[in-house]
C-alpha cells in the first residue's frame, strides 16, 4: 500500500491511509468527491491485525494559518532581478582561457 499518509503518535504499529479525490472547473474552488481514511494495525512482528475504515462524518475541518515566516535578506522586484547584474558586472577574471591558462 505504500508509505502511510500518517503514523499514530501513541502506537508505532497504527497506521493511517487518507485519500481524497477533488474536481475543479476552470478557476472554481475544487469540489470534494470522494474522501476516505482507513485505519491498520499490526501486531510487533510486522503483520496486519486489523483494518478499518473510518467514519469521516465526524472529522473537523482545520483552516490554515495566513502567516508568513520573517527571513533576513531584502526582498526585490522582478525588474531589479532581472536588471540586477548589469550595474554589477562579472569581475574580471585575468583574461584566462576556458583550459585555466592565460591568454
Amino acid at each position: 500500500m505504500g508509505t502511510p499518509t500518517a503514523v499514530s503518535g501513541f502506537d508505532e504499529n497504527v497506521w493511517y491511509y487518507i485519500g481524497i479525490q477533488t474536481e475543479q472547473y476552470s478557476f472554481m474552488t475544487p469540489q470534494v468527491k470522494k474522501h476516505e481514511a482507513v485505519e491498520i494495525n499490526f501486531d510487533d512482528s510486522g503483520i496486519v491485525t486489523s483494518k478499518k475504515k473510518l467514519d469521516l462524518s465526524k472529522a473537523a475541518s482545520v483552516d490554515s494559518v495566513d502567516r508568513t515566516t520573517p527571513t533576513f535578506g531584502q526582498e526585490q522586484t522582478l525588474l531589479k532581478e532581472l536588471l540586477g547584474n548589469l550595474s554589477n558586472p562579472r569581475p574580471d577574471l585575468g583574461n584566462k582561457s576556458r583550459d585555466g591558462g592565460t591568454q
